[in-house]
């Protein structure tokens, strides 16, 4: 199919999948919303495509090895 075949050359040139790519890129996103507003966690998940506040504070965690809170505290 095409979106397989998308998402391979995606892989290819990258060296990463699709899913893993779309994570950064909302993972970036609330990096920012984290240092440039004061919304709540729940609502910088809704925002960002996150189920709930707990599974973004879970990714966020295993990706840059600190809850969002301490983060917003540290480049606020």
């Amino acid at each position: 199919s095409l979106l397989k075949a998308a998402s391979q050359r995606m892989r290819n040139v990258s060296g990463k999948t699709f899913n893993s790519l779309l994570m950064e890129i909302r993972l970036s996103i609330v990096c920012q919303y984290l240092t440039d507003s004061n919304l709540t966690l729940g609502s910088i998940a809704e925002l960002c495509g996150f189920s709930a506040a707990s599974h973004l504070s879970k990714v966020f965690k295993e990706c840059y090895g600190v809850t969002p809170t301490a983060y917003r505290r540290k480049n606020t």
